[in-house]
């Protein structure tokens, strides 16, 4: 088949294919226990936990905390001080969550409230990327593929 017809071909297979590829999405909450603990639970989209991943959370005076989710989607932390965090959760097959938050202040009765608010950090690129839709994806990889079938087939013709 000629080059050419064949990138064609693939580009409109990979354009039919990519919704369907596309990441589905998951989402993550911060809450505290009555023990001044922090529990993170993470979960795909429908509900269903993410099991055993990985849960970062590093802080801007150095603090680095890391644990693995349980078969309910949860990482329990020890409260760290008040401060700035960033959260990280990955579970190595492309699903990552990043985000910012601040702990404010314990309560003196011991209680936690309002331990978490959220602080509008910007987005990262890479958050910004991520949320670009799938179908200009799509585009930029079908436009590369025939970017390079093309120059290799000016190169092939420019050798004779």
């Amino acid at each position: 088949m000629h080059p050419i017809r064949t990138a064609v071909v693939l580009c409109l297979a990979l354009a039919a294919i990519a919704p369907a590829a596309a990441a589905h999405d998951s989402t993550f909450s911060v809450t505290t226990t009555p023990d001044r603990r922090l529990r993170i639970h993470a979960a795909y989209e429908g509900g269903y936990p993410m099991i055993g991943v990985a849960v970062k959370l590093r802080g801007r005076d150095g603090i680095a905390l890391e644990a693995r989710t349980a078969k309910d989607g949860t990482a329990l932390f020890d409260a760290p001080p008040p401060g700035y965090f960033r959260l990280t959760i990955d579970d190595d097959s492309g699903h990552t969550i990043e985000h910012g938050f601040t702990l404010a202040a314990y309560q003196l009765d011991g209680t936690v409230r309002d331990l978490i608010a959220e602080t509008g950090a910007e987005p990262t690129l890479r958050d910004r990327l991520r949320s670009l839709p799938v179908w200009l994806w799509a585009f930029v990889g079908a436009h590369t593929l025939l970017t390079i079938v093309a120059l290799v087939g000016w190169v092939r013709a420019r050798r004779g």
